[in-house]
């Protein structure tokens, strides 16, 4: 009922007040009646005024199944927590004050998410508990969904990481069905899509070291290598780099081109703030005023189903690739481990203070700690929160 109020209070107050004002202007009403309904409009205004703002702290929780949206207020929130937990060394307030059971429910997921699960809860003072799919045999959606509510009902936070190598987004679509079925609080590390985590941790290096992400030039690259991931950092670094006011690059070959559902979304957010994006095909020239750059040697979508693919579509771009002089004087840069060197970038630049990459685990792993805290805390009505 307050839900119903909350999202129609504006109607619900217009009514109220037309019905006591058209009482009071149309009955003749003695001075106790008039004082009366005075009381009764001003009741009826402070009540829902309570209800606003005891929900306006949850408007940042988006209607559909409690899911919470990634809103600069609460990326900031997380990302101020993470440089905290860093400069603390993970210090003791952290602990919960009952041990966290936290179960995984992982496919195809990336090289470091188990060890990230076990180090952020094992530093919330919590457990971890892994848990995938059969490999003997195939679920069916409705299987897999059926396990992931077994999971759940063992859990006080759910993490996900789901990739499937059939067919691109299903990955995403499956991650969306179990978060909204959940009984325990639900964190999606990444899935074929999207990777709010790892992007977090980017962006929270960044920050870091340019003190602000506002009006900032952030380049994210396509770089020559041999791993060919699916692009889900990049998918996430530029839709929230774009919500913190930074001027997002994207540089890829046109076969390497990320999807253009992410550009559409990203370029709505970019409308509300006096940000930029673009797309530029020509790696040279192309990081000269970049305040931090983001590289990645991710696969085309053309060959998701045909991986193999990649390496013949990728020649021609050997020269993808970052040595000092290719990013400004005073440009940042990163990539996700694990690097191989001489293909996203030289030597020389991996050993240079200008790398940050030697920071991504464990900001990955405060940035997990600090969602799962953040999460826990919004479940103020014992109702499952989810983050995707």
């Amino acid at each position: 009922m307050s839900a119903f109020l909350f999202e129609n209070a504006h109607h619900v107050w217009m009514t109220i007040s037309s019905v006591i004002n058209g009482v009071y202007w149309q009955a003749g009403l003695s001075p106790d009646a008039i004082h009366l309904f005075v009381t009764l409009i001003w009741f009826a205004k402070h009540w829902m005024s309570y209800l606003i703002g005891a929900n306006s702290s949850r408007a940042d929780i988006m209607n559909d199944s409690n899911f919470l949206n990634l809103s600069t207020r609460n990326l900031l929130k997380i990302l101020n927590e993470i440089d905290q937990l860093l400069q603390t060394g993970f210090s003791d307030e952290t602990s919960q004050a009952s041990p966290l059971v936290g179960c995984t429910l992982f496919h195809n997921e990336g090289h470091y998410e188990r060890g990230i699960a076990d180090a952020a809860l094992g530093r919330l003072g919590g457990t971890a508990s892994h848990f995938t799919w059969p490999e003997s045999y195939t679920l069916s959606t409705r299987e897999q969904l059926d396990e992931a509510e077994v999971v759940a009902s063992a859990a006080d936070v759910l993490l996900s990481a789901q990739v499937s190598k059939d067919s691109f987004g299903n990955g995403r679509a499956l991650t969306e069905r179990m978060a909204k079925q959940s009984q325990a609080d639900f964190i999606s590390l990444h899935d074929d899509v999207y990777a709010h985590q790892s992007a977090m941790a980017v962006l929270s290096a960044f920050r870091t070291a340019l003190v602000d992400l506002q009006g900032k030039n952030i380049a994210i690259s396509w770089a020559f290598g041999s791993r060919f991931v699916l692009p889900s950092t990049a998918h996430s670094l530029l839709s929230l780099a774009a919500k913190f006011g930074s001027n997002v690059r994207i540089v890829a070959p046109s076969k390497f081109s990320l999807l253009r559902r992410v550009y559409k979304d990203a370029r709505k957010i970019a409308k509300a703030k006096p940000t930029e994006i673009t797309e530029v095909e020509d790696f040279e020239d192309a990081f000269i005023d970049a305040d931090a750059v983001f590289a990645l040697n991710w696969g085309s979508f053309d060959n998701f189903n045909h991986p193999e693919r990649n390496s013949s579509d990728a020649q021609g771009f050997e020269d993808w690739y970052f040595t000092r002089e290719t990013i400004g004087d005073d440009g940042l840069f990163m990539t996700e481990p694990p690097v191989r060197r001489e293909m996203v970038a030289t030597p020389n630049l991996l050993s240079s203070t200008r790398n940050l990459t030697g920071e991504w685990l464990a900001r990955r792993i405060a940035t997990l700690v600090s969602t799962i805290r953040f999460v826990r805390e919004q479940n103020d009505t014992h109702h499952p929160i989810a983050l995707l």
